[in-house]
């Protein structure tokens, strides 16, 4: 059952006490017969909570395991990307350096900060630069991720 169920099942279990209490003023006789359907009714209400806790206490550890799981793959691929021999910059699509990997800050002679953030043009030999931005403007017009090599410098 669902949490919204739960919530009517209280609520309408709280109308009732709700109007036992206002009988109570009038009707004791009313009040005591009712009392056990609304013992049963309260102890019922009391199961289906404890088995909704318990659902979600497992949902809970579930999703805590597949955090813990998604977090070891990105950690691997970290590893995987940042020790590949060789260099790789990801950018965005405006060319600025999102990520680079050990091997491309090597050889660009730069730290992880000193390119995240940078322009890849600014790395490409002044006399390749207009072949970088008419390759770089194809890429983007392709509309999809594809590898595509340049001569960079530092």
């Amino acid at each position: 059952m669902g949490g919204l169920s739960h919530e009517r099942d209280i609520d309408a279990l709280r109308h009732r006490v709700e109007g036992l209490i206002q009988r109570t003023k009038s009707d004791v006789a009313a009040v005591r017969d009712a009392l056990p359907e609304l013992a049963q009714e309260l102890f019922n209400t009391f199961e289906e909570l404890l088995a909704a806790e318990e659902g979600m206490r497992q949902q809970s550890e579930e999703l805590m395991a597949g955090r813990a799981h998604a977090e070891a793959a990105l950690l691997h691929y970290a590893d995987l990307f940042d020790f590949a021999p060789d260099g790789y910059l990801v950018t965005n699509e405006k060319g600025v350096v999102q990520e680079a990997n050990l091997a491309a800050r090597s050889m660009l002679n730069a730290a992880a900060r000193g390119l995240k953030g940078r322009g890849v043009v600014s790395f490409v030999p002044h006399a390749e630069r207009g072949a970088f931005a008419s390759g770089f403007a194809e890429l983007l017009k392709l509309g999809r991720k594809m590898n595509w090599q340049t001569n960079l410098r530092h």
